[in-house]
């Protein structure tokens, strides 16, 4: 389960989505993030998270 630090991450990307996108790239996005959140391992799933918004930011 994601903690404090994770929830800002979260936001971050949740901000990111409302961007200038497709819908298909919406779903795949969001596609993703879920998956990223249902990791069991907290560091494993803050790496990727951060991963995810550097992509995002890099768009």
């Amino acid at each position: 389960m994601p903690g404090k630090r994770d929830r800002r991450i979260c936001l971050g990307v949740k901000q990111a989505l409302h961007g200038p996108m497709s819908p298909t790239e919406r779903i795949l996005l969001s596609q993703r993030l879920i998956e990223i959140l249902s990791r069991t391992d907290p560091v494993e799933c803050e790496q990727e998270l951060r991963k995810l918004r550097r992509e995002l930011d890099m768009k």
